[in-house]
């Protein structure tokens, strides 16, 4: 079991972890819809952790598919239920490049925790943990050393994501605040 205190740093990934995956891009706020008790895990959530990051890929930006400003309406819209909901989100970062780009904002890259810990510099990646649902979230959180917790709610990738990329697995945000709470106790 992981042995955790409210000073580590939560990382989670966006889409299919904190709001269902849609096929193709989100472009709009219409199109965001949280995961199942999403909301009332990132409430239960922000009692556990003293500092919550969003890291997530956006090359719908890249793709010409919707604007930097789109995105950030959806944040903002995000951001207002999850605090209208009692959660917190303390910082997004999120990389806007096509794969193709090569940059090492994008994940698997690290740069965007390591723009969290330039800005938050008291994060420590080995007292961290990093949520998401695909490869490449895991290859991010493994090689910065971090707790990584593998959210497969849809069972796709079951042979995809080797066993050492991961830590533990939840079918969702709900599941993983659940578990954490019960250690908690």
């Amino acid at each position: 079991m992981l042995n955790f205190s409210r000073n580590w740093t939560l990382f989670l990934d966006r889409d299919g972890v904190i709001n269902k995956n849609l096929p193709g891009y989100m472009k709009t706020v219409e199109e965001f819809h949280f995961c199942e008790q999403a909301l009332a895990a990132l409430s239960s959530l922000a009692t556990l952790f003293d500092r919550i990051v969003v890291v997530t890929n956006q090359q719908g930006i890249g793709k010409g598919l919707m604007t930097e400003e789109m995105l950030l309406d959806i944040h903002g819209e995000m951001l207002s239920a999850i605090l209208a909901n009692n959660g917190r989100i303390d910082a997004i970062y999120y990389c806007p490049h096509l794969a193709s780009f090569g940059c090492n904002c994008r994940k698997p890259g690290t740069g965007m925790p390591q723009q969290a810990k330039a800005e938050f510099p008291d994060i420590d990646f080995s007292q961290s943990i990093m949520v998401g649902d695909s490869i490449t979230d895991m290859q991010m959180g493994r090689s910065l050393g971090m707790y990584c917790v593998w959210i497969n709610a849809d069972h796709r990738m079951d042979e995809i994501i080797p066993d050492d990329l991961f830590d533990l697995k939840c079918s969702s945000l709900a599941v993983l605040a659940e578990v954490l709470t019960n250690q908690q106790q």
